[in-house]
This record gives structure tokens, sequence and C-alpha cells, in this order.
């Protein structure tokens, strides 16, 4: 293809006003050129992603994350889809409402097992704060509608974590082991003071022992949970990391699985930003 130059040196040597048109429109047609192509590079430099990352944006949300948490955020993302279809309780509010979200929608990370990968709580609270939550981990639901206390009051107990609920009409504190057995104490102070009684709810069966020593109430806590009834009574600080929150969507009456992952991400961030503070 002939240069400007050349192009330029011909028409000169016949007309210098036709030379003059011609190079006018040359230029103008080279300039439109390299406006568009720079305009194309521009574009390619602002949307080009490294394949080896996984960047994760929302309108008011950016963020990377791994490729083991974009995977179980959107396992969660489906079963609390799921959830809010068929359990009518549960239910999404709208994003930065002014209302009250109450005692519906409650979501939670904790990491109950220990593995540095939070598990899903999900469901609700009645007005005595007693939770009534699904719980889910990377291979499915590992427990439905599990009664125990607030999340964010687990307590961090040897290798395990513990839910502890206070029922003061008759004295008795109930214990639940937060595992995939689920299994769960009851003790009741007698009016001596110095005995209990003790009721274990457990997949090997239930059964009660009335009038027992403190002594005989720690032995039955360490055969069921591996710690004893002291060792919980003097963990009350020793909370297990958890960010709460509720499910919140733009649109309560209709959202996708996007939105619920939206949500999901925000409350995983707050969750790892637990261990930089």
């Amino acid at each position: 293809m002939p240069t400007i130059e050349h192009i330029e040196r011909n028409y000169m040597k016949k007309h210098y006003k036709s030379c003059l048109f011609v190079i006018t429109l040359l230029t103008a047609l080279y300039l439109t050129a390299c406006s568009t192509a720079t305009d194309a590079d521009t574009y390619t430099a602002e949307t080009e992603i490294s394949v080896s990352d996984t960047l994760i944006g929302t309108a008011n949300n950016t963020s990377k994350i791994t490729e083991g948490e974009e995977k179980i955020l959107r396992q969660y993302s489906s079963y609390l889809f799921e959830k809010s279809q068929t359990d009518e309780l549960f239910h999404a509010i709208k994003t930065d409402t002014a209302d009250d979200p109450g005692l519906a929608s409650i979501i939670a990370f904790c990491d109950i097992d220990l593995d540095n990968v939070p598990e899903l709580f999900a469901g609700y609270h009645n007005m005595r704060g007693y939770c009534y939550y699904s719980v889910y981990g990377s291979n499915g639901i590992i427990a439905d509608e599990i009664s125990c206390g607030m999340c964010n009051e687990f307590l961090l107990v040897g290798n395990a974590c513990y839910s502890n609920t206070h029922d003061p009409a008759d004295k008795a504190h109930h214990w639940l082991q937060i595992s995939d057995a689920m299994p769960k104490i009851m003790v009741q102070d007698c009016d001596d003071n110095t005995t209990f009684n003790v009721t274990v709810t457990s997949d090997k069966g239930n059964y009660t022992q009335n009038g027992i020593t403190l002594e005989e109430a720690d032995n039955i806590f360490k055969q069921v949970f591996g710690v004893t009834y002291t060792e919980l009574k003097g963990s009350s600080d020793n909370y297990v990391k958890c960010s709460l929150g509720h499910l919140e969507v733009p649109d309560p009456e209709n959202y996708t699985e996007e939105d619920i992952y939206d949500c999901l991400l925000g409350l995983l961030q707050e969750y790892e930003n637990q261990e930089q503070e």
C-alpha cells in the first residue's frame, strides 16, 4: 500500500490543489482511525481480568475472592434461595430498609467444625431469643431446624463449639454441641443447689438422671461432649468468630440467586475482616 508521503509526491507533480485536498482528506481519515483504535485499546485495558484472579463486582462492592470461596458462596446461594421459596417464616427483606427486620431472615457465617471454612446458618428466632436454624456446609445441609441460642454467642471449648440457652422458669440450662450429631444436654438445678437433674438427647438415645452430684454431671458431659459441665460454665467469654446479618435483596418480591450471592459476599467479607481487627 502506498504511503502518505508517496501519495503526496505523486499528486504534487500533477496538481497542487488536488494534492492539498487529498492530503487533507487522508489526514482526517487517519485521525479518525487513530481515535477509534485508542477507544478500543482503552476499553480492552479497563475490562481485562487476569485469569488467575476471580473478580466479583456489584454496584456497591468489588472484591477479590478465591475459587474455593466463589464455589461455596454459589452453593450457599442455591441453598438459601430454595429455603426462601419453601419456608414461609424465612423471607428476604429489602436492602438498607429503614424497617426493623425483626425475628426473620437471619443469616450467619460461623465455622463450627474449625476447618477455616465457615458454615452457613439461616433461620429466625422467637421473642425469648431462642433460634431455629438450618445449617449448611459445603456438602449440603448439616442440620435442619435446630433450636439453640444466637450463633454469635456460640462458645469454643476444646475442639467444638456449643450453644447455651437458659430457661429461668425451671432453672434449666440447655447445652447443644454444634456438630454433625448435635447432641444436647439439659441441666436443671435442684432446690438444694448441690444436685442436678440431667437429660441427654443424642443419636444414641435419650435418658435422664435426677438428683446427681456435680461430679456425676461432669462425667456425663465428658462422655457425651468430651468436656465437663464445669469447663463449659467457665468458658462464658470464649466466643466463636461469627458474622451475623439478614437476607437483604434489592427487591424482596422478585430476586434471584445472584442477589442472594451479593448479600452473602458482604457477610463473608465481614466475617474475614474480623481476623484483621
